[in-house]
């Protein structure tokens, strides 16, 4: 296990730097100039084309490609990940403000998805074509194919404006001076409608997938003789079909990982939530180079470490796979 760990971690390093060189050559071959946030639109032609250039050389940015991608990559090894061309802040700050409003979205949406999806795809296994079957099946479809920000919008509309049970923005009430439960419970609200919206692809597929799943371990040579002796159908399928059909199920959440964390970028700049999406998106549109690098390498190790959870669980819940 400890060497499979070091082996895993170690392949981690050729990874991020490919993923570092490619989102830095991708990054600066788009369309666009950092430098063009300081520019005054209302002079036109009389913004001083000498400002501009001092301004590029301070950023850094009129030097070579690789010497500006080699100081980046030293400068972040030393731990310095840069600094924000948008507020002047490091980066590292900057995103560490952000993490932990991402992953209280990501893993509330993720719990959301899987306390729903594993047993409305053990009920639809089990009533296979009835009535419950079909009705679910056409809304995992609905969920599946519905953008995000489409079903952001509705139910915003709905819960937010029409009936007013739900904030339609942000992460806390700002007009309230709250503290202890009562704080909790307003972020609990704000965090309802995005964690929903952010869960329902996810729900879909891990449905359709544990339904699956189930019915082709229901029809199992084991599972007929558990039947044969006399067992109940739910003892049947919670004692002896549940555990196997729930191990593919742990590859799936792995790969669902950055489905999420790519979600996140929609859904928290939707709802205005204060997170790490957010904040990438807003860098992207100002070309902050630094925090977009920041962001990105962040998100980078947060997919490959839920990865690499998932393979270890995954090898955990099935004995027959190994830690090769």
């Amino acid at each position: 296990m400890g060497r499979y760990l070091i082996r895993r971690l170690v392949q981690m390093i050729p990874l991020l730097f490919a993923i570092s060189i490619l989102s830095f050559l991708i990054m600066h071959l788009a369309p666009g100039d950092p430098t063009a946030m300081y520019m005054d639109p209302t002079k036109g032609a009389g913004n001083n084309p000498e400002t501009l250039q001092r301004l590029r050389r301070q950023l850094g940015l009129d030097q070579p490609l690789y010497v500006q991608y080699w100081k980046w990559l030293t400068n972040t090894l030393r731990g310095n990940w840069g600094y924000s061309f948008i507020n002047r802040q490091p980066v590292l700050d900057n995103i560490m403000a952000r993490l932990p409003n991402t992953l209280l979205l990501g893993g509330v949406a993720m719990t959301i998805a899987l306390l729903a999806a594993i047993p409305i795809g053990i009920l639809s296994a089990s009533r296979q074509y009835s009535l419950f079957d079909y009705t679910v099946t056409g809304i995992a479809f609905f969920g599946i194919s519905v953008p995000p920000f489409w079903l952001a919008l509705v139910l915003m509309q709905v819960f937010a404006n029409h009936l007013g049970w739900l904030p339609a923005v942000g992460m806390r009430s700002v007009r309230e001076q709250l503290s202890g439960w009562p704080a909790v419970v307003d972020v609990i609200k704000h965090l309802i409608m995005p964690a929903t919206v952010l869960a329902m692809p996810s729900l879909a597929g891990w449905m359709r997938y544990m339904r699956s799943s189930l019915l082709e371990v229901i029809g199992a040579e084991y599972i007929r003789t558990a039947r044969a002796k006399g067992l109940k159908e739910r003892a049947v399928i919670l004692r002896h079909a549940l555990k196997n059909a729930l191990i593919p199920m742990i590859t799936l959440l792995g790969l669902s990982l950055p489905v999420l964390v790519g979600g996140a970028f929609i859904i928290e700049t939707v709802f205005g939530w204060p997170g790490m999406g957010r904040l990438g998106v807003n860098a992207i549109l100002a070309r902050d180079y630094p925090l977009i690098m920041g962001v990105t390498m962040m998100s980078s190790v947060l997919v490959i470490l839920g990865n690499l959870l998932a393979d270890i669980v995954y090898a955990w819940a099935d004995p027959r796979i190994r830690y090769q």
